[in-house]
């Protein structure tokens, strides 16, 4: 058996919540979810606080955004965005790899 297991928070509503869920559970991966009207309000700082506070963590965000926050996302430290054109394979096979499963 294999595959990956995720650990879902409560749910953080700012960015010092973010942080503090990634200070408490130490993983190595993270993808921030939300709607689309926080991703435009909060997004950017919540990556950029958490890739400052924790340089080596890897952050993903589910959904594909407009363009010019997606660059402004990516800015912040993500490395890429989950959504419907995926290439799920490919990302499956990274993530498992960055996890150290051969």
């Amino acid at each position: 058996a294999g595959g990956i297991e995720t650990v879902a928070s409560e749910g953080c509503h700012t960015s010092e919540e973010a942080v503090a869920y990634v200070k408490e559970t130490q993983l190595p991966i993270y993808c921030v979810c939300g709607s689309d009207e926080s991703y435009g309000e909060l997004a950017e700082q919540v990556v950029a606080d958490i890739k400052a506070a924790f340089p080596e963590t890897t952050v993903y965000v589910a959904g594909k955004q407009a363009e010019e926050l997606e660059k402004a996302l990516q800015a912040a430290g993500v490395k890429e965005f989950v959504h419907v054109k995926t290439n799920a394979a490919d990302m499956l096979t990274e993530l498992l790899q960055a996890l150290g499963v051969n």
